[in-house]
């Protein structure tokens, strides 16, 4: 069995044991089976995504909200489609194992329904769409092969030079910064050698590493969560960008500094006590650098991470629990008992 929830659960159950539990940060909309172990889903803020099992096989987000899905050949390829239909009218036809598009159609209005069925009585399943103004379209498999009709080749092409672009540029940016890292490790007056180097090279020590520290803070006014960003040697942070489904108001938080500092701090709060992810991306140079290097990591802030055990408690705890011994033991065998025992907050 598998919820979704109204505060952006997903649960796993089995019986009424609880398997696996995965916090996507807003509304689950959509639940839809795939082939065994596998379902789809959806979020109200625009992320659809599959699982598989308790694994996620991969997630992206849009601007839209997607309003209906379903699983369907509709190019005729003998394997289901994911048919997602968004409130902006368009649908897409996805590959389930990768979120690939394969297909796209647009409606005059948003899709406010995906069904399948045997509606002309055949034996064959249908695809229909039906969208707010009352527009319906019916849909079925094709017998012949779509997919290998459409011209994916000429766009893997296109996607493949790209990359190639793409790779080169980042293998020369390497050469740069294996050789700069030479002439540091044969020279002993490092910030005279990387002031000598052109500003569109951007370089850092090859033993550069990014550390992450997430804490709690406590005082008497206030409660954070502590995110400390910081590099073990001599380079500086530029700037700082955290993602996170509702944890800011825009999802995405920057934290771009005045000055040269090999070290942030950066507090944050939780609105949900659910364990969820952040990504964070550093950018991280010399003072004089005009391009830097970026290092993305991902950290789960832990279930209940805002709470924390204060270091020093005055006085003693005002909250108490008094019972009758008697009235408590004698509850296993008579529950109305219960009734008499004093409970005072």
């Amino acid at each position: 069995l598998i919820i979704g929830t109204d505060d952006g659960c997903i649960r796993i159950y089995k019986k009424e044991a609880l398997l696996h539990e995965f916090t996507e940060g807003n509304e689950i909309q959509n639940l839809v089976a795939l082939r065994t172990g596998q379902f789809m889903y959806s979020v109200k803020n625009g992320t659809i995504g599959v699982f598989e099992e308790n694994v996620r096989m991969w997630r992206i987000k849009s601007k839209a909200r997607a309003t209906a899905m379903a699983t369907y050949d509709i190019l005729g390829c003998e394997a289901k489609q994911m048919i997602v239909g968004w409130k902006s009218g368009k649908i897409d036809v996805r590959d389930p194992r990768t979120g690939d598009v394969w297909f796209r159609m647009k409606m005059n209005d948003f899709v406010c329904g995906i069904a399948c069925n045997d509606y002309r009585g055949i034996g064959l399943l249908d695809l229909v769409i039906v969208t707010a103004d009352g527009e319906i379209r019916g849909y079925t498999t094709p017998s012949v092969n779509m997919l290998t009709l459409h011209n994916i080749v000429d766009e893997e092409m296109s996607a493949l030079l790209t990359q190639k672009q793409k790779l080169l540029l980042e293998l020369k940016h390497y050469e740069n910064n294996i050789k700069y890292n030479k002439e540091i490790l044969s020279n002993t007056n490092e910030s005279n050698l990387v002031q000598s180097v052109p500003d569109n090279v951007g370089i850092i020590p090859s033993n550069t590493r990014l550390q992450i520290g997430i804490s709690t803070s406590y005082d008497s006014n206030d409660m954070n969560i502590d995110i400390t960003v910081s590099t073990n040697n001599s380079t500086t942070i530029r700037a700082v960008l955290i993602f996170a489904d509702q944890l800011f108001k825009e999802e995405t938080l920057i934290a771009h500094l005045t000055k040269d500092v090999s070290r942030i701090l950066i507090p944050l709060k939780t609105l949900k006590d659910n364990a969820q992810d952040i990504h964070i991306k550093a950018f991280v140079g010399y003072p004089s650098s005009v391009q830097f290097h970026v290092f993305e990591l991902t950290r789960q802030l832990p279930k209940f991470a805002m709470y924390t055990i204060p270091h020093n408690l005055t006085g003693s705890p005002k909250s108490v629990c008094k019972y009758r011994l008697g009235t408590l033991c004698s509850f296993p065998t008579n529950p109305t008992d219960l009734n008499h025992c004093s409970v005072t907050y």
